[in-house]
Order: structure tokens, then sequence, then C-alpha cells
């Protein structure tokens, strides 16, 4: 049994769902876990499950209680995982500021918590995207030497755009709700770009790469955030994950892009002659900038 540690969104660990290989499993899964304040120190602050109202799970409340306590980062070190996947999707959102630290706030409901109406002028808010990076991309470096340390080459980072559009259920493609660009929002694309170009270079990763493809399907899955996709998108990406973990090839960077996945969306047949035609028509359907 291969193992594989998820530190990231349903970008990457939604990829898994269409694994029909029993010889991979997913281990551990961190999400809403923001990786710069993942190697900050942890806050000395107290919440309850039945706060976090309608992500009143033991499984959210974990998370949260992980990122406040930075659990994220030892469990990581000592896993017996043999892959990590990660995606820097999380970096989107805003962290909490409490005295030395940061953390997530598992997508805002810890400001459901009793510890923060208590007292809420001891909290800031800040989004590391919309800082200089020399404040913030040496806990990258941090955090990235630590995993290549314990996992060497098995480290695939999903590469990604956040998208401002999705399908319909009556098959249009229309605006994203404001509300649900909370989560995700296109203003940080560059951003995202730049920070995944810096540890691409310096780290040299695994990569699937998505972000000429990554879109939400309302008839796929009813919720449009930003971190869900069409259908294609977890069959091609699932074919290439499998193939980097079974056989861990030379080659690095993969684009799950194909003709046939375009062409199906557009409902149009495909051949190499007419894809550069399929692709002009569509270049603003997936380039959500």
């Amino acid at each position: 049994m291969i193992l594989v540690d998820v530190h990231g969104s349903c970008v990457s660990r939604n990829i898994f769902n269409f694994n029909k290989n029993t010889d991979i499993s997913v281990n551990q899964y961190f999400s809403r876990n923001n990786i710069v304040s993942s190697m900050m120190p942890p806050a000395s602050i107290s919440t309850n499950r039945e706060e976090l109202i309608r992500y009143n799970s033991e499984y959210s409340h974990r998370c949260l209680r992980y990122a406040i306590e930075k659990k994220t980062v030892p469990l990581l070190k000592s896993s017996i995982a043999d892959f990590l996947v990660i995606d820097f999707f999380d970096l989107c959102q805003p962290v909490a500021v409490y005295k030395n630290t940061t953390f997530s706030t598992y997508d805002y409901v810890f400001y459901n918590t009793a510890a923060y109406k208590s007292e809420p002028e001891k909290y800031k808010t800040v989004n590391f995207l919309e800082l200089p990076i020399w404040s913030w991309y040496g806990y990258i470096d941090l955090y990235w030497q630590q995993m290549i340390e314990k996992f060497g080459e098995n480290v695939i980072l999903v590469r990604l755009q956040c998208c401002n559009k999705y399908i319909s259920k009556d098959g249009t493609v229309r605006k994203t709700l404001p509300n649900l660009l909370n989560f995700g929002n296109p203003i940080y694309n560059k951003q995202l770009y730049d920070l995944e170009e810096y540890v691409i270079n310096k780290y040299d990763p695994y990569i699937i790469d998505i972000s000429k493809y990554f879109v939400a399907d309302e008839n796929y899955n009813p919720d449009v955030t930003p971190v869900h996709f069409e259908e294609n998108y977890g069959v091609t990406s699932w074919i290439l994950m499998e193939d980097i973990i079974l056989n861990k090839p030379k080659q690095k960077y993969y684009d799950n892009i194909t003709p046939e996945v375009v062409a199906d969306l557009l409902e149009r047949p495909v051949d190499d002659e007419n894809f550069k035609i399929i692709w002009d028509e569509s270049e603003n359907f997936f380039c959500c900038m």
C-alpha cells in the first residue's frame, strides 16, 4: 500500500475520489491550513466543535485546532506516508493575527467562537498574498526544506489558478457569486503563479498543472465554490497522479489539458488538426484572470 498525505484544498484531495487503485490511499488530509501560518508559533486559544455552526463536525474542529496549535508540520514530519501532495489555494484566504502568530480560521468560522467574540479587539486579519514577499517567503522555504527532507523527491505540487466563472445547470457559463470568491479569488492568481514559479525553480517537485483548466460545474457539484471543478478535471488529474505515484517518472511537469478534455466540455469532436481552433475559441473561458 502506498500512502499519500495531502496538505492543501479540495483541489488536491478530490483528485483521489477518482482512485480505483487499491494500492494507493490517502493517509492524512490537512485542509484550511495555511502553509505560511503552519510554520509560526502555536496560540493558546480555546474552541469547541459546537461553535463552528454549519461546519459543526469533528473533522472541521480538528482542522481548526491543527491550525491554532500548529500540529500540521509535526504530523507530516512523523507521517508514515510515502508521498505528499500540496497546493496553495488556502493562501487565498486571510488568516487571523493573534499576538506573535497567525492561523487559518477554517473558512472564517473561528469568528463564531467565544474566544473571538469575547475579545475581538485582540485579533487582526492579514492575507499573505497582499504583503511583500520578503515578509513571508522565508516561511515557505522553511516548510519546503522540511518536507523535502522528509519525503525526498516524492512531493507533488498541484498548480492552480482561481476562477470566477462556473458552468451552470443549464450549460451556460456564469460569474461566480461574490461571497464564494471569499474562499478563492482570481485577483490573487498572479501572486499564486509567482509563488509556484519560485517553488518549482528552487525545489523541483513533481507538478500537475491545472491552471489552464479549473472551473466548477453545477451539474457535477452544486457547490460551485472556486475550489471545486468539472468532472473531467478529476478523471485526467488522477491519471497523472497515479502515474507519478506508481512509476516516479523522470519527467517532473505534467499538464492535464488535452484536446479530448476541451472537446468534451464544448461538446465538439476533436483531432490534432482542429484542437488549436477549439482552444482559441475557448481561451477566455478557461483563463479566469
